[in-house]
């Protein structure tokens, strides 16, 4: 996906010199910001809006991060780029709603809370051994 449906930088180049150019100055900026925007970018602004699209989006970015610790690639990092950009836009305060957890919540809710926690003791555990094998090779 990065590298199939990034952008193509010839065409970009080619752009950039027309916009140079060119009489009519707006035109030509649109043509070039719809080159340099990526493609997936589009399909993944699609994907979030479908149901279970924003965990999707948000499972590959973790998948993505995984890739990327043991990968250095500039396509990658891109993608990595613009999904942040698209999950920062869509994960807001604004769309958060806070509720008092009570033994009323409905079981799915605690459950879902309860494995959350989970994970983010397992990330912060595996986190700490991390750095501490990282403090003792040195």
């Amino acid at each position: 996906m990065a590298t199939s449906f990034g952008p193509d930088f010839t065409q970009i180049e080619t752009l950039v010199d027309k916009f140079k150019h060119s009489q009519n100055k707006y035109s030509a900026y649109m043509n070039l910001k719809k080159a340099i925007t990526p493609s997936y970018e589009q399909f993944l602004e699609h994907v979030i809006k479908q149901p279970n699209g924003l965990k999707f989006v948000i499972d590959m970015r973790a998948d993505l991060l995984s890739i990327l610790a043991t990968t250095k690639s500039q396509e990658l990092s891109d993608l990595d780029s613009t999904l942040y950009e698209i999950l920062s836009s869509w994960v807001t305060l604004g769309f958060l709603e806070l509720k008092e957890l009570t033994w009323e919540c409905s079981a799915s809710m605690l459950d879902n809370v309860c494995f959350c926690l989970v994970i983010l003791t397992f990330r912060l555990l595996n986190m700490n051994a991390c750095i501490l094998s990282q403090i003792f090779q040195h």
